[in-house]
């Protein structure tokens, strides 16, 4: 067993890289620590902050690039080539504050607070452009990805789901007719994936719970 003391930091969201080499954890207030997990038994931690609050942290596939939803200070891209002298290489100001940042295709998905889903291209990492912004209309916390379909979690003074075709990135639409599932969520929801045409979520005091991420989700 592993045990890495980081009793310090305000642990909010991990990431790892394909081949479980490389793991990225954001912290908040401190940035994001990076994980170089090549020798398992002697983890090297390395440090880096941010300019306001990383909330979320997403990898690439082969870990070299670190992509943080930096609150009010929008998207920052950060190399990790060397993982022990990581720096930001890319930023994007992005009106609201950015809660969840999710990766797929060459597009980072960020869920923003104020009520929107935001789509940025990151084919070129230090110069991230923003290509579509959603309205969801309540405040949004969570995203997930899986090929070309979001799943977006938001709230106001219930929770809800919403399903988001991403297949053209320059033009997010909403399935569903636009209409949102609510979900029963006590203890509030804590984590959110989609996998298999399903929405996970991981709720407070209520466990996990699946639904169906399709054009009309309802309770599986």
């Amino acid at each position: 067993e592993l045990f890495i003391d980081l009793v310090d930091s305000a642990l909010l969201d991990v990431a790892v890289n394909s081949t479980g080499s490389i793991a990225a954890i954001a912290t908040g207030s401190t940035g994001i620590l990076i994980v170089n997990l090549a020798n398992p038994l002697n983890p090297m931690i390395a440090t880096l902050d941010t300019p306001v609050v990383a909330f979320a942290v997403a990898l690439s596939s082969d870990g070299t690039l670190a992509y943080i939803a930096d609150g009010g200070g929008g998207l920052k891209v950060a190399s990790l080539a060397t993982p022990s002298v990581p720096s930001i290489i890319g930023s994007l100001a992005v009106t609201g504050i950015q809660r969840d940042v999710v990766v797929a295709n060459n597009v980072a998905y960020l869920a923003d607070q104020m009520g929107r889903v935001v789509a940025v291209g990151i084919a070129t990492p230090n110069a991230p452009q923003q290509l579509d912004a959603l309205l969801i209309g309540r405040y949004t916390f969570n995203v997930a990805v899986n090929e070309n379909t979001l799943v977006v979690h938001s709230a106001d003074s219930a929770a809800y789901l919403d399903v988001i075709d991403a297949s053209i990135p320059t033009d997010l639409r909403l399935l569903s007719d636009g209409t949102s599932m609510a979900v029963d969520a006590a203890g509030g929801i804590k984590g959110l994936a989609i996998s298999n045409g399903r929405a996970l979520v991981a709720t407070g005091s209520q466990g996990l719970k699946l639904y169906d991420a399709s054009a009309t989700p309802v309770w599986r």
